[in-house]
């Protein structure tokens, strides 16, 4: 864009600004009125008028104009979303190289796109590699995407681990690294091939017709990741906690940290093996089976002490382990709601043969067998039961005072809403994949956008701003732009973006999208 003087014929002097544009079957540029500023015989006047028009044309900037009479002036069009990368890109190259991994340049775009398309629709390889485009997504063929997930070998998925220990390491304080959530889960795959990491195991999907692997994720109270490593299908449980923490101490250099895990980390060789090896720990104790006189002493109502309205605790020694007992007027109604709930679904079995199969819970408690094999309720079993309504424990070696055991043992809803964003939102399972390569590739880059999720998740709540990984993907899911072709130029049109996602846009940092651009086609 500049001025242009140009003398009349009937010796006034115009002043306007012209803009270039290229013209089919035209070898040069052609020049395009945009504003005319006047025209003058005097002197000072026209100077004042070239003024002018220098001013607007530094300030301004051609746009062409689009103008939509009929159906033949468009050439095409086309609707992307730009919000999920605009947000969630934004993150992942601020806070993960991917460079560093050297891929190559082809190979990290690849990459980079793949995990986006996790968060932003979460199908197979294959239905990724169809969806991509509208994610504005436009290097992921079906090929370069196993391509790219080949090359995570061993050592860069490590580099990948070590790149989000280091992200959640910056985000929080040194001392919110001491307290740590570890819980497993058992993933299945569609094949029923087995190889060194799939294998028949207890499926806590009920999928136990399928082959699995088990996946261990260990968390901060943030919910933000730490680790995660893979144990074959078959491997049990309560195995699998000692060598995760063995290994996080040597990756990171973890110490002095305590361990919040549920009841199936709970064994005599994991609690001696913890202490042995100094890690603190806090565990759900399994109250229906401890032994009699410890049952009996948390069951007396001597010495609880009352912390809040709805909870009292005392605390019970045994053998240099804290056994904290507690006891909660909400949970003793839940209880007794869910056991009569439990004993309704089984009025249709009772009486009947014990050959009509028992489904799921249903197998284990309150029941018992005549001596024809009739099905009946357990009478004795349910008022055990009832006993316990209400009744929880946590077994722990730390100088904790009892209210921040439980307060911390809370926490462990954090990896649950993990895994739960995991399972569901990044839809992890079930896995497609045949090769182990590609299925701890698979892991790699869905742990990647994990890592990116909570991270978005944790950047607005330090800005004041609580909304889940569902109601944010909800929002950016509105922000699209349309392309459109018309006379060889290519617009692009973004309809203003809700006010709630200009907050987030602004706590992140980043540049709102542009209702109006415009380029060359």
């Amino acid at each position: 864009m500049h001025v242009r003087v140009r003398r009349n014929k009937t010796g006034t002097t115009s002043v306007f600004v012209v803009a270039c544009k290229r013209v089919k079957g035209k070898k040069n540029p052609q020049p395009l009125l945009v504003k005319t500023f006047g025209t003058s015989k005097d002197p000072k006047v026209i100077k004042k008028l070239y003024n002018e028009a220098q001013l607007f044309s530094s300030r301004n900037k051609y746009v062409p104009s689009l103008r939509i009479y009929n159906d033949s002036d468009i050439e095409s069009s086309e609707i992307k979303n730009i919000g999920l990368e605009q947000v969630y890109g934004t993150i992942l190259n601020q806070r993960f190289k991917l460079e560093d991994l050297e891929l190559g340049a082809s190979n990290t775009t690849v990459l980079r796109e793949l995990i986006l398309m996790r968060i932003a629709e979460p199908v197979s390889k294959l239905k990724t590699s169809e969806l991509a485009a509208e994610f504005n997504c436009n290097n992921l063929s079906l090929n370069k995407i196993y391509k790219s997930m080949d090359k995570l070998t061993d050592s860069r998925i490590t580099k990948i681990k070590q790149q989000i220990f280091s992200n959640t390491k910056k985000l929080l304080a040194t001392d919110s690294l001491s307290v740590l959530f570890y819980d497993l889960t058992s993933i299945y795959f569609e094949n029923n091939n087995t190889s060194e990491l799939k294998m028949l195991g207890y499926s806590k999907d009920g999928k136990n017709q399928h082959v699995q692997i088990n996946l261990a994720l260990v968390v901060t109270k943030s919910g933000l990741p730490i680790d995660y490593e893979i144990f074959s299908g078959n491997t049990y449980e309560g195995k699998t906690l000692l060598p995760v923490l063995l290994k996080l101490r040597e990756s990171y250099g973890i110490q002095d940290v305590t361990i919040v895990a549920d009841s199936a980390m709970l064994s005599k060789s994991n609690i001696a093996e913890l202490s042995a090896h100094g890690f603190n720990y806090i565990m759900a104790a399994r109250v229906k089976n401890l032994n009699k006189t410890i049952a009996t002493q948390m069951l007396s109502q001597e010495n609880y002490i009352q912390l809040n309205e709805d909870l009292c605790y005392k605390t019970m020694d045994l053998n240099n382990i804290q056994l904290i007992a507690c006891r909660s007027k909400k949970r003793a109604v839940k209880d007794d709601y869910e056991r009569k709930v439990t004993v309704k679904r089984m009025g249709k079995y009772l009486g009947k043969s014990a050959k009509n199969t028992l489904r799921g819970s249903l197998k284990k408690p309150y029941v018992k067998l005549t001596a024809d094999s009739a099905i009946t309720l357990d009478l004795e079993q349910l008022e055990n039961s009832k006993r316990f309504d209400g009744f929880f424990g946590f077994y722990t070696n730390t100088d904790l005072p009892p209210s921040a055991v439980i307060e911390q043992y809370r926490g462990l809803w954090q990896v649950e809403e993990t895994f739960r964003i995991t399972k569901h939102n990044l839809a992890i399972r079930p896995v497609y994949h045949y090769k182990d390569r590609r299925i701890l590739a698979h892991f790699a880059v869905c742990f990647l956008a994990l890592a990116v999720a909570r991270t978005t998740e944790f950047l607005l709540l330090q800005n004041n701003l609580k909304i889940s990984s569902e109601k944010l993907h909800q929002l950016l899911q509105q922000v699209n732009h349309i392309r459109v072709i018309n006379k060889k130029q290519c617009f692009l049109i973004t309809p203003p973006i809700p006010a709630e996602l200009q907050e987030i846009y602004s706590a992140l940092n980043i540049p709102k999208p542009k209702v109006f651009t415009s380029n060359i086609a």
